[in-house]
């Protein structure tokens, strides 16, 4: 199962992407609900999320839904420039860039919580 916080918004605009800043925060929330589900159900042999983490704050409750069910945690890390598919500002962007926090710095709190944690770099599988 694939699953991101904009999902949310095309949900919102009816299949049309329909950005709403003041429902980010219940976007991010019905993200980390489903990815919590679909890891419970066990049904899916991927949970993929794949939402712009920057901080180890942001995808701790995801890391820690993985460890409380036992599944391994794949960081990919996206280190090229793709452009923005949403018109995001570039403000905006140099804003995330500055709290980016690095692939390895992710996996070492995953550790700590007992995950079982690689990492991939750009689109290569994880191990």
């Amino acid at each position: 199962v694939h699953l991101e916080a904009d999902q949310h918004f095309y949900r919102l605009g009816n299949g049309q992407y329909a950005f709403d800043a003041s429902k980010l925060k219940d976007a991010h929330l019905e993200c980390l609900n489903r990815a919590k589900a679909a890891l419970a159900n066990g049904l899916d042999s991927f949970v993929l999320v794949s939402n712009t983490f920057t901080t180890w704050e942001e995808c701790f409750p995801y890391v820690a839904s993985a460890v409380n069910v036992g599944a391994q945690v794949c960081i990919v890390d996206m280190l090229g420039s793709y452009g923005s598919v949403h018109n995001v500002p570039d403000k905006t962007i140099r804003r995330m860039k500055q709290r980016w926090v690095p692939a390895e710095f992710i996996a070492h709190k995953a550790l700590q919580l007992g995950a079982t944690v690689s990492i991939s770099k750009e689109h290569k599988k994880c191990a």
